[in-house]
């Protein structure tokens, strides 16, 4: 891990779609991808934009089958390309 890295945690990759709400659940605000999963936080990619700051409802099922609901912030936005997407820290 370099000198500069915030993590605390160990990201386990994973891939499994998702579907983001606005936090009060009036609307899905589009879908996408976890590609990573911690103790802290989550990588995904998605074809929608969404600005740091920005407070989402997370919902998606793990592999076991178990749903997981959980509301989060972005913290970071990588851009991925015109067509790609982009990537974000939650």
């Amino acid at each position: 891990m370099a000198d500069n890295e915030r993590r605390y945690t160990q990201r386990l990759p994973l891939e499994v779609s998702l579907e983001l709400h606005n936090r009060y659940l009036e609307a899905t605000q589009g879908k996408g991808t976890i590609t990573n999963i911690s103790l802290g936080g989550l990588g995904l990619e998605s074809r929608e934009r969404f600005y740091a700051g920005d407070k989402l409802l997370f919902q998606f099922t793990l592999p076991s089958g178990k749903i997981i609901s959980v509301i989060g912030e972005i913290s970071w936005v990588k851009m991925k390309g015109t067509t790609e997407g982009c990537g974000y820290g939650v």
